[in-house]
């Protein structure tokens, strides 16, 4: 940690972990490309957290792209993420402003067919699993999954104003407003942890339905 100290920013480390949704492979890919974009500010001395935004925006191009390609051997599929993707997309950043959200269990099981879009959002690493099994704090044995949208469909210039966005600082989840001076909310026990991961908006899964079967 102390080497690493000497070439990024603490606040440079903890985004690397939010942008790369803790997957080691994915770390390493966004820590090599933010040292690149670094290297290329003038009189920059530390990979900052704008360099790891730009390189989170970047891994998601590519992304995009190996979607894309891969409508030549199955279109229906590829086509079915994609859309999904501006679904979820639209949902958490043009409808209820949050960057995370919940997914039922109850609504997982009942239509299995709709919940498949997830996952496949999930392989590609367009969006990503925070937490597996969040309880409800007003129906005793309900719980729901907890996801958040990939750190390249939100940061840098499509950053909006209010949108609350989760961050990771000192090895802690936040909640936070951007863009605002509202004072965030950090996890600072397991408690506060699910209390902010409760707050976030369900994802009704029947909003995919119109995409059709892969």
């Amino acid at each position: 940690m102390a080497y690493l100290g000497r070439l990024f920013h603490a606040a440079a480390l903890d985004r690397l972990v939010l942008a790369s949704g803790a997957v080691p492979r994915d770390y390493l890919v966004l820590a090599g490309s933010a040292i690149a974009k670094a290297q290329r500010r003038q009189n920059a001395k530390l990979v900052g957290v704008q360099d790891v935004n730009q390189a989170a925006g970047d891994a998601a191009q590519v992304k995009l792209q190996e979607l894309e390609d891969d409508m030549a051997a199955d279109v229906a599929s590829a086509t079915r993420t994609i859309s999904g993707l501006k679904v979820v997309r639209d949902f958490c950043l043009e409808e209820t402003s949050f960057t995370y959200f919940l997914v039922s269990y109850r609504d997982k099981e009942d239509n299995p067919h709709l919940y498949s879009v997830i996952t496949d959002l999930l392989d590609v690493r367009m969006i990503h699993l925070i937490d597996a099994g969040v309880s409800d704090a007003h129906a005793a044995g309900r719980r729901s999954e907890v996801y958040m949208l990939d750190l390249s469909q939100f940061s840098g210039s499509r950053l909006k104003q209010g949108i609350q966005v989760l961050d990771f600082s000192g090895g802690k989840i936040v909640s936070r407003k951007t863009r605002t001076t509202d004072t965030a909310k950090t996890g600072n026990t397991p408690r506060q942890v699910i209390a902010i991961l409760r707050a976030g908006p369900t994802f009704d899964l029947e909003r995919l339905s119109a995409l059709g079967s892969a």
